[in-house]
């Protein structure tokens, strides 16, 4: 089987200042624009749904259904 690639990805910016106190990593730092706020002040939910890794999986849905469900 061939290797199969998808991306996704969660337009921002780099903050100044860290805001918000939950996450890990660049979370306080990275304010997503289409939030409105930094991933460290988004609960789990939120920052799943937005996430580049969300993205990823959602682009990977179409490939995977025309793979195996023909």
């Amino acid at each position: 089987m061939d290797t199969i690639v998808v991306t996704g990805k969660c337009e921002g910016k780099i903050l100044t200042e860290r805001k918000g106190a939950n996450g890990f990593g660049y979370d306080p730092i990275f304010y997503a624009i289409d939030a409105g706020k930094s991933m460290a002040e988004m609960s789990s939910e939120e920052k799943n749904k937005i996430s580049h890794r969300a993205a990823a999986l959602n682009n990977l849905r179409p490939v995977i259904n025309k793979l195996f469900y023909r």
